[in-house]
C-alpha cells in the first residue's frame, strides 16, 4: 500500500514556499514532486503535514485561540488548501489502484498533479464557420426555421 505525505522545505525568509508531496511504496518507489499549493512556513503544521487550522497566541501565560478577522480569513484559506491536498491524495490512491502494469515514476505523479490539457474542437474564428459548428452541435435541439435563418446569413 502506498504512503502519501506532504512537506515543505523551510527557507530563511518568510516568503510563500511550495508544498511537496512524497509518495512511497515500501522499497518499490519513493517519489517526491512539488504540488501547485504554496504556504507561509508559520502556517504549516509539521506534525500533521497539513496547514494549521487553528492559531494560538499567548496571553497572560496561557494559550488563547486567535479569532480576529485576519486570522479567520487565513484559516479559511488553510482549510481550502487542506481540502485540495486531501483531494490530491485520493486521486493518487485511486490512480495507483487502477493502474496495473504501469511504471510508477515522477512523470506519473506529475500527470496526476497537473493533468495534460486535452484540446477538443476549437471554435472557429470565422463567423460563418462558427454558425455551421453551432448547427452541428445543437442537432435536433433547434427548429428548422432557426437553422434556415442561420444559413441565410
Amino acid at each position: 500500500m502506498i504512503k502519501i505525505n506532504y512537506y515543505v522545505r523551510p527557507v530563511s525568509n518568510e516568503e510563500k514556499i511550495p508544498i511537496y508531496v512524497r509518495v512511497s511504496n515500501g522499497r518499490a518507489f519513493d517519489l517526491k514532486v512539488r504540488t501547485k499549493e504554496t504556504c507561509y512556513l508559520s502556517l504549516w503544521d509539521i506534525e500533521n503535514g497539513m496547514m494549521k487550522e487553528k492559531l494560538y497566541s499567548e496571553e497572560k501565560g496561557r494559550l488563547v485561540e486567535k479569532r480576529d478577522a485576519d486570522t479567520r480569513a487565513s484559516l479559511l484559506q488553510n482549510k481550502l488548501i487542506n481540502s485540495r491536498l486531501r483531494d490530491l491524495e485520493s486521486k493518487i490512491e485511486s490512480s495507483f489502484k487502477e493502474n496495473v502494469g504501469i511504471i510508477f515514476n515522477t512523470n506519473w505523479l506529475k500527470s496526476i498533479i497537473e493533468p495534460p490539457i486535452i484540446e477538443g474542437n476549437k471554435i472557429p474564428d470565422d463567423f460563418i464557420k462558427y454558425c455551421d459548428l453551432f448547427i452541428e452541435q445543437k442537432g435536433n435541439n433547434i427548429s428548422k426555421r432557426y437553422v434556415e435563418k442561420i444559413e441565410a446569413i
